[in-house]
């Protein structure tokens, strides 16, 4: 919030992907009320129990929106990790060249258009990651690890833009977050634990991203 550059940086895909959140929603209401509804006055099994059918209606319809929200926070996640690639990677460079005034970095168009391909390929990753997770929590001695493997994959995701920035190589990138395993690992914990509040983790997501550029800074300060 000291920089107001950062904060418009921060806040501008934040509330793209805050519309499409409520857009999805707008879109579906008339959809999910009448669908319903439908499928209730096709069966004649509740033509003789009214406040039976109006109980299952209300379930039905509450499993239903349940479903729907659900769908319209992937979309606007997705939607967020592609359109905001651009925007965090001006937030970024501006508090890397803070520690590292000599830096060469200028954000151009071809580190613009790596990020928004980095971050279409992010998406793919982060629905294979988060498809296997979810059936790996259904195996009992690994349902505390799926969080924690969840957390490393956002911590890593976080710093990415610091990597990008710096020019760093995919084995560059490894050797790094394997190096430094427990700093990333006690970030992700950090992020697992505000997740626990519904919708703060998008709230916080620029200042997990700045606060992971600037533990970069400080550990590679220190390796250099």
């Amino acid at each position: 919030m000291k920089s107001p550059k950062n904060a418009m940086y921060a806040v501008i895909p934040f509330f793209i992907g805050l519309l499409v959140f409520f857009l999805g929603f707008y879109l579906s209401s008339d959809i999910v009320d009448s669908l319903v509804s439908r499928l209730f006055a096709e069966q004649s099994f509740f033509a003789d129990w009214p406040f039976l059918k109006a109980i299952a209606e209300g379930v039905v319809l509450l499993l239903t929106w349940m479903l729907v929200a659900f769908l319209n926070f992937i979309a606007g996640y997705l939607c967020l990790i592609v359109v905001a690639g651009p925007f965090y990677a001006l937030m970024v460079e501006n508090i890397f060249r803070q520690s590292f005034p000599e830096h060469s970095s200028k954000t151009s168009v071809r580190v613009l258009l790596s990020l928004f391909f980095l971050s279409l390929l992010k998406v793919i990753v982060f629905l294979v990651a988060g498809l296997f997770c979810f059936f790996l929590s259904f195996i009992p001695p690994f349902g505390f690890v799926v969080p924690i493997i969840l957390g490393l994959l956002v911590a890593y995701d976080c710093v990415d833009y610091a990597f990008e920035i710096d020019y760093l190589s995919l084995r560059q990138r490894g050797a790094f977050f394997s190096q430094h395993f427990f700093e990333f690992l006690g970030l992700g914990l950090a992020i697992l634990g505000t997740s626990l509040v519904p919708g703060l983790f998008f709230v916080l997501l620029p200042i997990f991203i700045c606060g992971a550029t600037k533990m970069y800074t400080q550990l590679r300060m220190k390796t250099v």
